[in-house]
């Protein structure tokens, strides 16, 4: 994991976003290793399916993340998380509910609980109008299948491979209607 006690960002694609904005700001906590993974999956799928240029931005909690995905500056904010759990996060995004919006209803559940994305509540209905296939990918995504690597729990250093791997599955989430 990135290991910065303060947000980085690491640049994953190249493209154009909502807004005409450069790019999807994309945050995660760094201690939350299925979040992390979660995070890099998605980005590459958004990099190689949709063209889009996809920033990562490693956060220290739940809390950090959510006032950076809360901020009312695009150039400060992240736009999506692939991170909030519920019901473990639930009082940290109740302190920001006016300014995240819910994409789906979860994609994933694992003993933390059901990970859920979450938007910037700014970016939800412009990413609908905008780039409709992929708010269409991130309303269905659903891996409740398991993220499994050789046999065991996909690390993040994988997803590369696993991303190769299984283009099959990744073709079948990133269809449009």
């Amino acid at each position: 994991l990135l290991g910065a006690s303060t947000p980085t960002s690491t640049p994953v694609g190249s493209g154009a976003f909502l807004n005409n904005a450069p790019d999807v700001r994309l945050g995660f906590v760094e201690q939350d290793v299925t979040c992390t993974v979660n995070t890099r999956l998605a980005a590459l799928i958004m990099e190689r399916k949709y063209g889009l240029r996809v920033t990562t931005s490693a956060y220290p909690d739940v809390d950090a993340l959510f006032k950076a995905l809360s901020a009312k500056d695009p150039t400060q904010r992240v736009d999506l998380t692939f991170c909030y759990r519920d019901p473990t996060d639930r009082t940290v995004r109740q302190r920001y509910f006016s300014y995240t919006d819910f994409i789906g209803s979860g994609y994933l559940v694992d003993d933390s609980g059901r990970y859920v994305i979450v938007s910037n509540s700014n970016v939800k209905a412009p990413l609908e109008r905008s780039n409709a296939c992929l708010y269409q990918f991130l309303n269905r995504m659903n891996w409740e299948d398991g993220l499994t690597f050789n046999g065991g729990v996909l690390q993040a250093q994988e997803v590369p491979k696993w991303y190769e791997e299984n283009l099959v599955h990744i073709d079948r989430w990133a269809s449009c209607d």
